[in-house]
Formats: C-alpha cells, sequence, structure tokens
C-alpha cells in the first residue's frame, strides 16, 4: 500500500507548478517540442502512426517559429509550423500542417 501511495505521489504534480499552456514563451527552442506533440496528437487523433521528427527554430521580431517535417505511417512527409508571439503563453501557439 505505501509503495502505491509514494508512486501516485511521485506522479501527481507538485502544487506549485504551472499548467503547461500557461507557460510563457520567449525563446523559439521551447516550441520545439509542444509543436511536435501537437502535430503527433493532431495524427493521433486520426489514427495515423507518425515518424521522424525534424525541425529547426527561428524568430523574426516578436514572434518565434518553429518550421518542421513529420513522416507518417504511409511514407508521405507532412509540413509543420508553429509560431507565437514572444512573452505569449504556450496555449496561444498556432499550428499549421501542410501536406
Amino acid at each position: 500500500m505505501s509503495l502505491l501511495l509514494s508512486t501516485l505521489l511521485a506522479l501527481a504534480p507538485a502544487p506549485h507548478e504551472i499548467p503547461r499552456e500557461q507557460v510563457i514563451v520567449r525563446e523559439a527552442s521551447l516550441l520545439v517540442v509542444p509543436c511536435r506533440e501537437a502535430a503527433q496528437a493532431y495524427f493521433k487523433a486520426q489514427d495515423v502512426t507518425t515518424y521522424q521528427w525534424s525541425a529547426s527554430h527561428k524568430s523574426r521580431g516578436n514572434t518565434l517559429f518553429v518550421d518542421g517535417r513529420l513522416r507518417l505511417e504511409d511514407g508521405k512527409d507532412v509540413r509543420v509550423s508553429c509560431w507565437i508571439a514572444r512573452g505569449a503563453r504556450l496555449g496561444s501557439m498556432t499550428l499549421e500542417i501542410r501536406a
């Protein structure tokens, strides 16, 4: 019982943690993982398996960008772009997927 309780406590978020969508993004590099995860979630919802994520990131003025590529289970590559204003919360990230 104590092992189960300690496991549950270890998995519970700390009370001081900020929800991920509320994190403020100030650098483009911090968008790479959320961009990949959002694109993968989009395809998972359609029951499509994804592979081989690659991406680059940049900033232009006050806008942070990620340009990525994701391979689908049929071997087709899709382009993925994400962007957000510098200093905005992660929950306001825009995702664009192009075949």
